[in-house]
């Protein structure tokens, strides 16, 4: 076993764990998912994880992988016992997924399709975004929190690092513990 495939299926394992406080909160009536946030992630991980496939990513496609399936858990959870308000801002974080997986099929460019994608990845945070800011208590915060951790494995369980390979896991770090520190600090002042 290599030192890529052990980080490989360490991240592996840690984002099936990840995931299950947020599945079983989903099931609570806890946790709303905003259908939006998973329809827009779910098409972007299928590209987050071709770009690692095409720039020959190793163990790390792994990740990539089992991310996808339970991002399209999350989102057929979503459309049942999630947040389904939509506003104009939602719709634009679609089209931009679209145009990105778009992009991937047809010019055939992944570099170009990647970068769409991290935009569009951020548009698509909006939706749950807003609706933390007013509703912090509706989502779970461990979920995101051992996701940072996830793709910071993935960093080592790549074969090869490019922009391709690493530009996703590096952009979902930042998001996912940005999103921790929005998350704890929204908590904290909708108390006072």
């Amino acid at each position: 076993m290599t030192l890529t495939q052990l980080f490989g299926g360490l991240a592996t394992i840690l984002a099936v764990i990840s995931y299950l406080p947020y599945l079983r909160d989903i099931w609570r009536g806890k946790t709303k998912p905003h259908v939006f946030s998973w329809l827009v992630w779910s098409i972007l991980t299928v590209i987050g994880m071709l770009s690692q496939i095409v720039g020959e990513a190793g163990p790390a496609i792994w990740v990539s992988a089992i991310t996808t399936l339970l991002c399209l858990t999350v989102l057929i959870l979503a459309i049942k016992q999630g947040e389904t308000k939509i506003l104009p801002t939602d719709w634009l974080s679609l089209v931009g997924a679209l145009v990105a997986l778009g992009l991937w099929f047809v010019v055939k460019v992944p570099v170009w399709s990647l970068s769409l994608a991290l935009l569009t990845d951020l548009l698509g945070f909006f939706p749950t975004f807003v609706k933390t800011w007013y509703k912090p208590n509706q989502e779970t915060l461990s979920t995101y929190a051992l996701n940072g951790l996830k793709h910071t494995l993935t960093l080592f369980a790549l074969d090869r690092v490019s922009f391709l390979t690493a530009g996703y896991p590096v952009y979902l770090i930042i998001v996912n513990i940005g999103f921790v520190i929005f998350l704890i600090w929204r908590r904290k002042t909708q108390r006072v």
